[in-house]
């Protein structure tokens, strides 16, 4: 009965959608998850990215989720020209100004 039970879980567990997380962010993009001096696992910890190949900049951040991956014309106004990305961000919703003429700050996907 045990194993029926720990199959049944598993199975369970893969149908549920996982959100993938993006560690691959432009350094004005990051933002902090952690403090000066964290280390790497204590950071990985908090589920958040680590990378200090760039000094000066927050190397423990929060990742960007896949759930934001919304193709730049399908996107929905979540804030207004001129948003900052951290007031964006505040509101629950994605920014990404890598692409001209589209919104920047969106909401998620769903």
């Amino acid at each position: 009965m045990m194993f029926t039970e720990l199959l049944l879980v598993l199975l369970l567990a893969a149908c549920v959608p996982a959100q993938v997380q993006i560690c691959d962010l432009n350094p004005p993009d990051r933002v902090e998850c952690g403090y000066p001096g964290i280390s790497a696992d204590t950071c990985r910890s908090r589920g958040c990215c680590f990378n200090s190949a760039i000094r000066g900049v927050k190397w423990c951040f929060h990742p960007k989720a896949q759930v934001c991956d919304v193709n730049p014309a399908e996107r929905i106004e979540c804030g207004y020209p001129g948003i900052s990305a951290d007031t964006c961000r505040s509101r629950g919703c994605c920014f990404d100004s890598a692409v001209r003429g589209v919104k920047w700050c969106f909401h998620p996907k769903g």
